[in-house]
């Protein structure tokens, strides 16, 4: 097996032709499963045969973590089970993740996980996301309708 350096998510996969040639790619089984691209499902299948790209699945433990940071961060609402995984992976091996999706980016951020993206600039500060009602503007604990006037919530960058 070859020394682990680097956790693909299925955005490092699709839209790019990325060199999986070198190993020490992992994934996990939630990834492998998004991509129904016919090029990157080739490509990556070619890899996994060629032992360049390893599946692996988190410890609990791990995604207990990822999980408490997303709510802290107020991004667990914009996480799938693939990229809560693939960021657990990633805080399992203390390696860095390949992502373009900005929530993943945020949460490692906040963990202190190392983050790529090949494609944008990706995110430049943490951001801790709150709510509030988008009628009487009270403070909110998450998405719903607010128990004072009924109107939703809305989902808004906290100051500070």
């Amino acid at each position: 097996m070859m020394e682990r350096r680097l956790v693909l998510d299925a955005s490092a996969l699709l839209g790019q032709d990325l060199d999986l040639s070198g190993g020490g790619f992992v994934l996990c089984e939630e990834v492998r499963a998004e991509i129904i691209d016919e090029r990157a499902s080739l490509a990556l299948e070619a890899a996994l045969n060629e032992k360049d790209v390893e599946i692996v699945s988190p410890s609990d433990d791990s995604i207990r973590k990822v999980r408490a940071a997303a709510m802290d961060t107020g991004d667990i609402v914009d996480l799938s089970d693939a990229d809560i995984t693939s960021l657990a992976l990633a805080q399992m091996f203390s390696i860095p993740i390949q992502t373009e999706d900005y929530a993943m980016q945020n949460v490692a951020k906040s963990m202190g996980i190392k983050w790529i993206s090949a494609r944008q600039k990706g995110i430049t500060r943490l951001i801790k996301w709150g709510y509030r009602c988008s009628g009487c503007r009270k403070q909110m604990d998450g998405p719903g309708e607010c128990g004072v006037c009924g109107h939703s919530a809305e989902r808004k960058a906290k100051r500070g």
